[in-house]
């Protein structure tokens, strides 16, 4: 048995079978905290009167100029842009690479919308990411995010 200060490492020998017993938890990782964080972000959003700004933008019919942020070498990538490449319609796909998790996420995604926002030849911005874990997710639940798209004056779907 190996131990530290996190838990103690086991393995029965017989099966092979290794397991982790923590002694502690960090509780700013934990769902109920998370939920926490992120009600917080939106109170402070609604209460800048501007919290649905972006879902009032106009959106074209069919937007066929794309502008599409995600991880470019991600399967979330390639389902996206295959549905538009089988879709039989002309859609014409810029893409910028972001991180969908981790401290890069937030200013990477933030920068990317606000340059889509800024051309002239985007009728829609699509933020895609694949599936996770609520905490993979939570890096969305990020105000600075939020706040790229309140300010976007094309629509962030």
């Amino acid at each position: 048995m190996c131990s530290s200060d996190l838990g103690a490492l086991d393995m029965y020998g017989p099966s092979g079978r290794i397991s982790f017993k923590m002694n502690d938890l960090d509780p700013r990782f934990t769902l109920g905290d998370l939920a926490a964080q992120r009600e917080e972000v939106l109170q402070r959003l609604r209460a800048t009167g501007r919290f649905a700004d972006n879902k009032e933008t106009y959106l074209d019919p069919v937007p066929l100029r794309v502008g599409l942020i995600t991880s470019i070498d991600s399967a979330a990538y390639n389902d996206f842009v295959k549905h538009l490449d089988t879709a039989g319609i002309g859609f014409t796909v810029l893409a910028l690479d972001a991180r969908m998790q981790g401290e890069e996420c937030p200013p990477m995604v933030s920068r990317a919308i606000a340059y889509f926002g800024s051309r002239d030849d985007i009728d829609v911005i699509a933020l895609i990411r694949g599936g996770g874990s609520k905490n993979d997710l939570a890096w969305f639940d990020n105000e600075q995010i939020a706040l790229a798209i309140m300010d976007c004056p094309i629509p962030v779907d």
